[in-house]
């Protein structure tokens, strides 16, 4: 067994298992890997799981929001950006739960909601704005401390669900049936769904990153997210230095398009591939650059984790 899978179900192993009421429907198991004829990648469909919260954000906000039943709690406090999918699969999902909602939104109120701030309303979710300033302190326990003195008993979830829990749930998207592939790849964000992959992956399996945007602080984070994940520091610093990082392709920073990425983006939709222009396109971009470049050899196996995200297409760059 991965000693970090083994070491995850012994030191917490009430989060491995099902013993609390799932607040969301029951999904089915993430789907066999899809062949892609055009390109003979196999493609993890995490974006065809459910309804309200596709992609990897099922897998992040399900122990959380079992952690928030088990507590007794009935308001859920989170933050996100105006085109947030975190913000989006919260709203969704507590609308459906009957949980209430608070959405702390990067930026001024805007005189036309984007669709994602407009789906989040309908779905009664409480949408209230910060300042650059005072959101660049979300990470603190001085803002921490400040929610709960504003919105009194509630549930707090990192931005994109960035936390032990959220990592917890991400170690459910790989199962026996994809460490067969000799290589994973993945988009990353806050990195949550890239920690619970390395902490679930087969022992021969190469995982390769790609970033949304520049940012080289990026692996110092994960390996902090692996630290909180096995509470060993070596164990984490093993796993970290394993990701294959792949930095040249994030189109400019995070939300960046090109005419090429959108041409790219189009073709893939026409092929039956619906991608995201955040995360999704770039990293399949990627691949395809890498096997034509030989990095990636004819004969390796690759598995490409879709993380969903294809709301936010309704609205970002246009």
């Amino acid at each position: 067994m991965n000693r970090a899978l083994y070491i995850m179900n012994h030191r917490a192993p009430y989060l491995c298992t099902k013993q609390y009421p799932d607040p969301r429907s029951p999904i089915p198991n993430p789907r066999s890997p899809i062949p892609d004829p055009n390109t003979m990648l196999n493609f993890l469909r995490l974006d065809e799981l459910h309804p309200q919260a596709p992609g990897n954000k099922y897998f992040k906000l399900k122990y959380n929001l079992l952690k928030a039943y088990e507590k007794g709690m009935t308001k859920i406090v989170t933050p996100g950006g105006p085109f947030s999918n975190h913000l989006h699969a919260t709203a969704a999902t507590c609308a459906r739960a009957g949980l209430e909602s608070v959405g702390l939104v990067h930026g001024k109120r805007p005189p036309v909601l984007s669709p994602t701030l407009k789906d989040c309303e309908a779905w009664g979710m409480k949408l209230e704005y910060l300042e650059r300033w005072q959101y660049a302190e979300r990470n603190t326990e001085a803002f921490k401390h400040w929610v709960h003195n504003t919105y009194g008993p509630c549930y707090w979830i990192p931005e994109g669900g960035n936390n032990y829990l959220g990592v917890q749930g991400c170690m459910e998207i790989i199962e026996e049936e994809h460490r067969v592939h000799d290589i994973i790849a993945v988009p990353v964000g806050t990195g949550t769904t890239l920690a619970g992959i390395l902490l679930t992956k087969g022992e021969h399996q190469r995982v390769m990153a790609f970033p949304a945007l520049d940012d080289r602080d990026l692996p110092k984070r994960l390996e902090d997210q692996l630290y909180w994940s096995t509470m060993d520091r070596e164990l984490a610093q093993e796993l970290a230095s394993q990701v294959d990082w792949q930095w040249d392709f994030t189109f400019g920073g995070f939300a960046k398009v090109t005419d090429e990425l959108m041409a790219y983006i189009e073709g893939k939709a026409q092929q039956g591939l619906p991608l995201d222009r955040v995360y999704t396109a770039k990293m399949v971009f990627g691949v395809e650059v890498l096997i034509n470049e030989g990095y990636i050899l004819p004969e390796e196996q690759v598995l490409i984790v879709h993380t969903g995200g294809l709301q936010g297409n309704r609205e970002i760059g246009d």
